[in-house]
C-alpha cells in the first residue's frame, strides 16, 4: 500500500497582470513509492514507478553518480560531451536550483543529458520523497538547506544500493564536500573523479579550480581546488610565486556587489558595458547615462549618454569586452583623450614579459627589453592622449564587475612553454577577436591542438595573474581550412548554424518528392524550356534559374525563375 501524507498547506495572494487578486493554495504531499531508478534494485521493481530512464546494470565498475548543483552549472561543457559521465542521478533539488540560476544550462542538461538513453540519467524527486525530504531549519539559508538535501539524498542512495553498486557524490563545494564526508558519504570533487577515469578529453573540458574569489558575485564559482591538484602543484606553486609567471603588481581588488549597489545609488560609481578598442586592447570605453553636469563637459539634464575612457591594464582591471562593470571617475587633471596608438597583432595583451605558469625563468635580457618596449608604448599612448588636451573626455577606472561576458572564443594556441608533473602542458590561447585577452589553458593534448582552430572559455582571472585561465571546449578543424574558418566565423559572431531539429524536418514533404496534379494548380508548366541554374557549384539551395530563347519575330525572351 502506497502512503501519501500531506506535510503542509500554504496559501497566499498574488496579483495578476490584469490587476486582479487571486488566492493560491499549495499543498505538499510526501510519497513512499518513488523508485531509485536502478534496474537491479529488487525493492524498486514496480514498473509503474519507473517514470524515467533507468540506471545501468549492477556492478562496482558502473557506479551511480549524484551531481551537486555547482557541478551541473560550472562543468556543463564536460557534462555535454558525448563520451562524458553515465549512470547519473539528477536530484530534483539540483535541477530546480539550476533552473533558477541559469535557464539555458537547465534546458541543455534536460535535452542533451537527461533525455539521451545512452547517458542513463535518472531524475529522482527527492523533495517529495518520504525518505529524502528535508524541512528548512530555523536560521538556515536556502543554499544551506539545498546542500543538506543533496547530502540526505546521497546518503539514502548509498544505503539503498549498498548491495548493488557504489554511489558517489560529486561536488566542488568544499563545505558540502566536508559535510558529506562527515556523514560517511563517498564524496569527491569532479576533478578527482575525472582524473581516475584517465580520459584527457574530459579532463580538458573541466573548468579550472580557482583560488581567487575576488569579484562581484562570483565567489561561488569554481569553488575548491582538488586534493590531487594541491598535491601535484604544491612545489610548483611555491616556485611560481617567485617566477616571472606572476604579475609583479597585482590588479586592484574588485568591490563586492553590495558595496557597488550602494555607491551606484549615491552616484559615486557609474554602470555600463565595456567596449574594448579593436586596435588597442589597452583602451576601452564605457557608455553611461548617470553623469551629472558637474562631472560632464556636456550640458543638459545629466541623463544623456556619454562615454568614459578607460586606459591601461590596471584601470581595465581584468574586465573583458562586453562585461557590465562599475566605473569610478578619475580626477579632472587625469582625464585623457582617446589614444591613436595602434597595437600590432603580434603584441601580447596586458604585457609580454609574463610567461605561462610553471615555466622556467627566461633570459632576463629579453624580458627587460620587452618590459621597456611595453613602457615605451604606454608612454607614447599617454603623451598622445595628453597632447590633445582640447579633446579630453571623462576618464575612469573599473572598480567592480557586475556581470561577466566570458563567452566561448575561437582562436589558436601559441607554442607551449611549460609542463607540469602530471603530464599536462600549459599554453596561451590567442583569440581571433583582438578585443579579448589571451587565455592560459592546460591540457595533455597541446601538441595535437597547435595546428587546430579551437574554442576556449575563460574560467577565472586571479588578481596576481597576467592572463585569465580557461579550458579547452572543442576543436573546429585544421587551421587555414575553408570549412573550418567559416565555422569559426559563425561561432565567433554567434550565428545559428546547427542542423535543423526533427520538428523542423517533419514539415518537409516526404523524400523522394514528386510533382502532383495539386502542385500544378495555379502554376504554368515550363518544363519544355531549357532552364538553367545560376546558383554556384556545390550549392544545396538551388532556387534561382534563367531561360533564354529566340522568338519568331527575331527577338529574345529572357525568363527569370524564382522558387516560391
Amino acid at each position: 500500500v502506497h502512503v501519501r501524507v500531506m506535510l503542509r498547506s500554504k496559501s497566499f495572494f498574488r496579483a495578476t497582470r490584469r490587476g486582479n487578486v487571486i488566492k493560491v493554495v499549495r499543498e505538499l504531499y510526501l510519497r513512499d513509492d518513488i523508485s531509485c531508478g536502478h534496474v537491479a534494485c529488487k525493492r524498486c521493481q514496480d514498473p509503474s514507478s519507473q517514470t524515467h530512464v533507468s540506471l545501468d546494470a549492477e556492478g562496482d565498475d558502473v557506479p551511480v553518480l549524484i551531481l551537486d548543483t555547482n557541478v551541473v552549472l560550472h562543468q556543463v561543457d564536460m557534462l555535454l560531451h558525448p563520451d562524458s559521465l553515465c549512470n547519473i542521478v539528477m536530484l530534483q533539488t539540483v535541477l530546480e536550483e539550476a533552473k533558477h540560476q541559469n535557464m539555458i544550462i537547465y534546458r541543455r542538461i534536460r535535452e542533451e543529458v537527461i533525455s539521451k538513453p545512452e547517458r542513463n540519467a535518472y531524475v529522482y524527486m527527492n523533495d517529495i520523497s518520504k525518505e529524502t525530504h528535508v524541512e528548512r531549519e530555523k536560521g538556515e539559508t536556502p543554499n544551506d538547506m539545498n546542500d543538506r538535501a543533496i547530502c540526505m539524498a546521497a546518503k539514502w542512495y548509498q544505503r539503498h544500493l549498498k548491495n548493488v553498486c557504489r554511489v558517489f557524490l560529486l561536488t566542488n563545494d568544499q563545505g558540502n564536500l566536508a559535510r558529506a564526508r562527515g556523514m560517511g558519504i563517498h564524496a569527491m570533487t569532479i576533478h578527482e573523479y575525472v582524473a581516475k577515469l584517465n580520459t584527457p578529453v574530459l579532463a580538458d573540458l573541466l573548468v579550472s579550480p580557482s583560488t581567487d574569489h575576488d569579484g562581484a558575485g562570483d565567489d561561488d564559482i569554481l569553488m575548491g581546488v582538488t586534493l590531487a591538484d594541491n598535491k601535484n602543484n604544491k612545489g610548483a606553486s611555491s616556485s611560481s610565486s617567485s617566477s616571472s609567471s606572476r604579475r609583479k603588481n597585482p590588479f586592484p581588488e574588485h568591490m563586492n556587489l553590495t558595496e557597488i549597489k550602494k555607491l551606484l545609488t549615491e552616484g559615486q560609481l557609474h554602470q555600463g558595458i565595456v567596449r574594448v578598442n579593436r586596435h588597442n586592447f589597452l583602451e576601452a570605453t564605457v557608455t553611461v547615462s548617470t553623469l551629472s553636469s558637474a562631472d560632464s563637459d556636456v550640458g543638459g539634464d545629466g541623463q544623456q549618454q556619454q562615454d568614459i575612457i578607460i586606459q591601461g591594464s590596471d584601470h581595465l582591471n581584468r574586465s573583458v569586452d562586453g562585461d557590465i562593470v562599475a566605473v569610478q571617475l578619475l580626477p579632472r587633471d587625469q582625464w585623457r583623450s582617446s589614444s591613436t596608438l595602434v597595437v600590432p597583432e603580434t603584441e601580447a595583451p596586458l604585457g609580454e614579459e609574463e610567461t605561462v605558469p610553471d615555466a622556467p625563468v627566461a633570459d632576463t635580457s629579453s624580458s627587460s627589453s620587452s618590459s621597456a618596449s611595453s613602457k615605451k608604448r604606454a608612454s607614447s599612448s599617454s603623451s598622445t592622449s595628453s597632447s590633445s588636451s582640447s579633446q579630453v573626455q571623462p576618464s575612469g577606472k573599473i572598480v567592480g564587475i557586475i556581470k561577466r561576458n566570458w563567452k566561448p572564443q575561437t582562436g589558436s594556441l601559441l607554442s607551449p612553454s611549460s609542463s607540469s608533473s602530471s603530464g599536462q602542458e600549459y599554453a596561451l590561447f590567442l583569440p581571433s577577436d583582438r578585443r579579448f585577452p589571451r587565455v592560459r589553458i592546460r591540457s595533455k593534448q597541446i601538441e595535437s591542438l597547435l595546428t587546430q582552430r579551437i574554442i576556449v572559455t575563460i574560467d577565472a582571472w586571479d588578481r596576481t595573474s597576467q592572463f585569465p585561465s580557461g579550458h579547452f571546449v572543442k576543436t573546429l578543424g585544421a587551421l587555414g581550412d575553408k570549412n573550418t574558418e567559416s565555422m569559426a566565423l559563425l561561432e565567433q559572431h554567434e550565428v545559428p548554424h546547427h542542423p535543423f531539429g526533427a520538428s523542423v524536418l517533419a514539415c518537409l514533404p516526404p523524400y523522394p518528392w514528386v510533382i502532383t496534379q495539386e502542385d500544378m494548380v495555379g502554376r504554368k508548366d515550363l518544363r519544355h524550356l531549357n532552364i538553367m541554374s545560376v546558383d554556384p557549384p556545390g550549392c544545396t539551395d538551388i532556387d534561382d534559374t534563367l531561360h533564354l530563347r529566340e522568338l519568331d519575330d527575331g527577338t529574345y525572351e529572357v525568363g527569370v525563375h524564382i522558387a516560391d
